[in-house]
């Protein structure tokens, strides 16, 4: 489940990518249009075109900067959630050195009864009656298929968790693109918001 949300998350930045760059398409038409129109208005002596295009770029600029915003942070959520994920399959990990130590406790003991043929349990010290010798197997069976049985719970827990933390990874990796696009945007409003200073006082 959370693999899919990952996928459906990647779809959205992707879709938002491309919404980005339809509006740095769109900006620099607008900026193209209002150098043209910034020289008819000089020629004029009118700003107010001047001035709308430049509140347009403004407006684009912004627009986009506030998408960058929303997707950084997300970024810093899949952040923690990776480090959670590896953190869980750590545990994993090491539960699963436990487990498999206990099954082969548990076969060497087995081995120990199957192979006992004295009078005496080589487990606990009881008589060794042929009844006593097929519960303890028994006990020792059930106790085994338990831990096989959560052992094999954590391969398939383990599978999911790789490929979870392998998708934040490559998630992650988008940041560094994500954060150069902040930086250029937040160039663009400053300078559409000095110069439109620049207009009111002319």
């Amino acid at each position: 489940r959370q693999a899919a949300e990952l996928a459906e998350q990647q779809q959205a930045w992707e879709t938002t990518g491309a919404r980005l760059r339809e509006l740095e398409v769109e900006r620099h038409k607008r900026d193209t249009e209002r150098q043209q129109l910034s020289t008819m208005a000089s020629e004029m002596g009118n700003k107010e075109i001047e001035r709308q295009q430049v509140r347009d770029s403004h407006q684009a600029a912004s627009a986009a900067l506030a998408v960058l915003q929303t997707q950084l942070a997300e970024m810093d959520n899949r952040r923690r959630e990776l480090a959670d994920k590896t953190a869980e399959k750590a545990g994993l990990d090491a539960e699963q050195v436990r487990l498999r130590a206990e099954m082969d406790k548990i076969k060497d003991r087995l081995n120990k009864l199957v192979a006992e043929s004295g009078q005496d349990c080589p487990l606990c010290g009881q008589p060794l009656t042929e009844e006593h010798r097929k519960n303890v197997e028994r006990d020792l069976k059930a106790e085994g298929k338990q831990y096989g049985d959560q052992h094999r719970t954590n391969v398939a827990a383990i599978q999911a968790l790789t490929n979870e933390i392998a998708a934040l990874e490559t998630a992650l990796k988008r940041k560094v693109t994500l954060k150069k696009d902040r930086v250029t945007r937040q160039g663009i409003v400053v300078r559409a918001e000095s110069r439109l200073q620049d207009i009111e006082k002319s």
